[in-house]
């Protein structure tokens, strides 16, 4: 489906040129979306004159919720003042400042416990400089639903909350990576650029005396976990956790495998379990999905939060098809995938090239290129943060096609051919906590991790290219992904995995194809690595499909014998039909019929949907 995020009812109405009641006025605004093919909305309360706190703000949401609800427009809110979600526009730690998110930094050969602000996302975004909640520690994500999710409860009239179907939280994460300046206080930023002479609002003054140092999560919770399990606190580990290591190190394991458990208590479980007792979704996207180093310094391993979620969702900030990451979208999916999720969201736009590119909306085809690369790595619902105004009619035909495509079957139910293995294992045993910017992380950890992050990277782009259906398995999920039938698992070039993942093959429950770890991890203890039983990656069984072609398609695979053609090349490609079928177009919204022998010509950056009813061919 076609969402719009508006966020609030009063600067959306200021987007158009009409003058009068505020409930007449925005009913007119609202018709011009629908027109444009876009039936649902993501909004939240002014955050003008008391984000939260003000009684004409709350009002003026009811009105306009009651206008869009009359209208058929599906509504999700979204949970923040700006971003990232967590704080309630600082309420949580205006009232609660013990809560604020802290780490252990190294300054001048010392460890110590202190806040983290300064250099962090929280005070270097695009919305506002803002002092965060600690997401390791369970009152503070408490208080923060009390806040925001429970209030919006409390404060709407039961029928218009009702008809809510989802939180949108948007870039929650673990603040202790230093981050780019994004205004024009360090002429050396390159982001700077993007809104020259820009000063960033402030809600929380930065302490220009405060160091910026190296640093790693803390929380009294994770203090207790790790003391709990390992019979010393955070602070006495800090030595090794923050030490340069070329071989794995079983403390680090340790650390970031403690950070992981606790970070999935204290804030996945908890903001779900609030959506969920609501008769809600928890939606939205975490911070810097892209690569698992990335992943490692935000989160730990994201998809222990992720699984949550009861509809995963991912950031989508380009439109370029090189840019859009073919394993952040599968780390997410795979984890709706688990839990019999039919798919997830996306918050799309193009970020990069609009602002920081040529300036300049991206081309209709391209757009519509990038959100049929979405739906094949399984995206369901698009939440659009483009620019509506300056594409005009052509927003209709991408919101349109983009509808079209998501209404053809509500019960898309994907079909993988094999798992790959993403070893946060092997990353938390080797992750060096440094001054490097999140894109420079990547430079500055050991060989053996930037082995396999390339190799992981790799495998998910190139399974995606030769049409290998692939789910992606992590330490969290082996048992589950194995009770829903995956029986072909892919190790990418990696120092550490699991232990269960060695167990479950000796046990003959799955087949490992790829490469052979140096060391299994599991209850704190890393272990050298014996043989195993692993077969060559082109082995892999891989479904059959009802069609031959040649070029560049990408096919993703459903049960029901359907499937997503998508063509991002250059070209045409030919489809050759093996059999009787259906052929879709989300383009023209029309079916059209193919007896075997026939064939469709696949024009370049389109999509189809082919239909095969009682399929015998494999």
């Amino acid at each position: 489906m076609a969402f719009q995020i508006i966020h609030t009812f009063e600067k959306f109405i200021k987007r158009f040129d009409y003058l009068g009641d505020f409930e007449v006025v925005l009913e007119k605004c609202l018709l011009k979306l629908l027109k444009m093919n876009v039936d649902g909305i993501v909004i939240n309360i002014n955050t003008e004159n008391g984000y939260l706190e003000n009684e004409e703000n709350w009002a003026n949401l009811a009105i306009g919720m009651r206008v869009a609800a009359k209208l058929g427009f599906r509504m999700w809110l979204y949970d923040e003042k700006g971003y990232p979600s967590g704080g309630a526009g600082g309420l949580v730690l205006r009232d609660n400042p013990e809560l604020e998110a802290k780490g252990i930094k190294f300054f001048e050969g010392n460890y110590f416990i202190s806040n983290i602000y300064e250099g962090s996302h929280a005070e270097r975004n695009f919305h506002e400089k803002r002092r965060y909640i600690n997401l390791l520690e369970s009152e503070a994500v408490k208080k923060f639903a009390d806040s925001t999710y429970i209030k919006y409860k409390e404060k709407l009239p039961a029928a218009l909350f009702d008809q809510v179907e989802a939180f949108f939280t948007d870039e929650p994460s673990l603040m202790t990576v230093v981050t780019e300046v994004l205004d024009g206080s360090d002429s050396n930023s390159e982001l700077a650029s993007v809104y020259p002479g820009r000063v960033m609002p402030v809600n929380d003054e930065p302490d220009s005396t405060v160091s910026i140092t190296p640093s790693i999560p803390y929380s009294r919770e994770l203090d207790e976990i790790y003391a709990s399990q390992y019979g010393k606190g955070l602070l006495d580990a800090a030595t090794n956790v923050f030490e340069y290591s070329d071989i794995p190190s079983e403390e680090k394991c340790r650390f970031w495998e403690a950070v992981a458990i606790t970070y999935e208590k204290t804030y996945g479980k908890i903001l779900s379990g609030v959506c969920e007792r609501m008769g809600m979704k928890l939606t939205g996207h975490l911070l810097f999905e892209e690569t698992p180093i990335l992943n490692t310094a935000f989160h730990s391993n994201p998809m222990r939060v992720l699984k949550h979620f009861q509809l995963p969702g991912i950031d989508l900030l380009s439109n370029l098809q090189d840019k859009i990451s073919v394993f952040a979208h599968k780390m997410v999916a795979s984890c709706a995938w688990q839990n019999d999720i039919v798919g997830i969201m996306t918050e799309t736009s193009d970020f990069y090239e609009y602002k920081l590119g040529p300036k300049r909306p991206t081309e209709y085809k391209k757009i519509i290129a990038a959100l049929y690369k979405q739906f094949a790595l399984g995206v369901r619902e698009f939440s659009f943060y483009y620019d509506f105004g300056i594409r005009k009619d052509r927003y209709g035909d991408i919101a349109g096609t983009i509808k079209n495509l998501c209404d053809f079957d509500e019960d898309l139910i994907f079909k993988p051919d094999c798992a790959i293995y993403c070893s946060y294992e092997t990353v938390w045993s080797g992750f060096y906590p440094s001054m490097a910017k999140p894109f420079e992380l990547y430079d500055v950890q050991p060989e053996f991790v930037k082995r396999f992050e390339d190799s992981i990277l790799k495998l998910c782009d190139d399974f995606y290219k030769n049409n290998t259906q692939f789910v992606i398995m992590e330490e969290s999920s082996i048992e589950k992904m194995i009770e829903k039938g995956i029986k072909q698992v892919v190790i990418p070039t990696c120092s550490v995995v699991n232990r269960k993942l060695i167990e479950f093959t000796d046990k003959g429950l799955i087949k490992i194809f790829g490469y052979n770890p140096e060391y299994t991890y599991a209850d704190g203890v890393l272990e050298k690595a014996g043989e195993v039983n692993i077969q060559p990656i082109k082995e892999i069984k891989k479904t059959a499909v009802p069609f031959e072609y040649e070029g560049n398609m990408i096919c993703t695979i459903f049960e029901k014998g359907i499937y997503f053609c998508f063509n991002p090349g250059m070209v045409s490609v030919e489809i050759l039909m093996n059999i009787n079928c259906q052929i879709y177009n989300p383009v023209t919204d029309e079916y059209n019929k193919f007896m075997a022998g026939g064939s469709y010509s696949l024009g370049k950056d389109s999509a189809v949907i082919i239909k095969v009813k009682g399929e015998s061919y494999e």
